[in-house]
């Protein structure tokens, strides 16, 4: 049984990789690298019909995490994670 579904988005001056990762049965969504340009990964989460529960943040480079704090504001309750050498 496939519960997973991925989606990309390349977004940024350096052209970052961002990819949802969904699970299909309860819609919970996880943004994982939301670089630059908030609007781009919003109309991604609303294509998948998803519900974002968090940001992952695989490292600290700025490419990573610029759109972190909009999508936060303009996601209720999302939780921001990171590794513990980066969170700064």
């Amino acid at each position: 049984m496939n519960i997973m579904e991925i989606g990309r988005c390349v977004v940024g001056d350096i052209q970052t990789n961002c990819f949802l990762a969904m699970n299909r049965q309860t819609k919970e969504l996880l943004i994982i690298d939301p670089g630059d340009q908030a609007g781009a990964v919003e109309r991604l989460v609303k294509k998948m019909g998803g519900i974002p529960a968090a940001i992952l943040l695989t490292h600290g480079h700025f490419d990573h995490f610029l759109a972190a704090d909009e999508l936060k504001k303009n996601y209720s309750g999302l939780k921001i994670l990171a590794p513990e050498g980066d969170r700064e």
